[in-house]
C-alpha cells in the first residue's frame, strides 16, 4: 500500500470540508520567508488548493507588497528573516490590516510563542515538509473569516 503524498491528503480534506459562498480558489496569500527552500514548500501546498502566492523574502519586499496589491486572503510571516525581524511586517499588518489573519511560521515553536501568537490572534505553524495538515486548518479557519 503506497503512502498519500501532502497534496493528496489536502485534496482529500478540502472534498470534506462545507463549501462556503466564498471559494479560496485564485485567492491571493503572502508568505514572508527567507529561505527559498522553505518558501517553496508552503508555496506548493498552497497552490495545490488553488490558491495564488506571492513571495517575499524580506521586510522590505512585505511591506510593498502589502501596501501597493490586492488584499490577501492571509499572510505568513517567518520571524526571523536574515538579519532582519518578521515583527516589523506583524506590526504593520496589526496596525494597518487588522482583518488579514496572521500564521507565524518558525522552525523553532514554544509554548511562550504560542502564547505570544495566541494574544495577538495568530496562528502558529511548525516549518515542515508534512505540514498539510496545518495548512487545512489555517485554510478551513480563512474561509470561515471570509463568509
Amino acid at each position: 500500500m503506497s503512502q498519500k503524498t501532502i497534496v493528496q491528503e489536502l485534496a482529500e480534506e478540502l472534498r470534506l470540508m462545507p463549501r462556503p459562498n466564498t471559494s479560496l480558489r485564485n485567492r491571493l496569500v503572502l508568505i514572508v520567508e527567507d529561505d527559498a527552500k522553505d518558501a517553496e514548500i508552503i508555496s506548493k501546498q498552497l497552490k495545490d488548493l488553488g490558491l495564488r502566492v506571492d513571495v517575499a523574502n524580506n521586510v522590505s519586499a512585505a511591506q510593498e507588497r502589502l501596501i501597493h496589491r490586492e488584499p490577501y486572503l492571509m499572510v505568513f510571516v517567518d520571524l526571523l528573516l536574515g538579519n532582519e525581524f518578521g515583527t516589523k511586517v506583524l506590526s504593520l499588518l496589526r496596525d494597518r490590516m487588522p482583518e488579514i489573519p496572521v500564521c507565524i511560521i518558525s522552525g523553532n515553536i514554544t509554548e511562550e510563542l504560542r502564547q505570544i501568537a495566541s494574544a495577538y490572534g495568530y496562528s502558529v505553524m511548525e516549518k515542515s515538509v508534512n505540514q498539510a495538515e496545518n495548512i487545512i486548518q489555517l485554510m478551513q479557519r480563512s474561509r470561515a473569516a471570509a463568509v
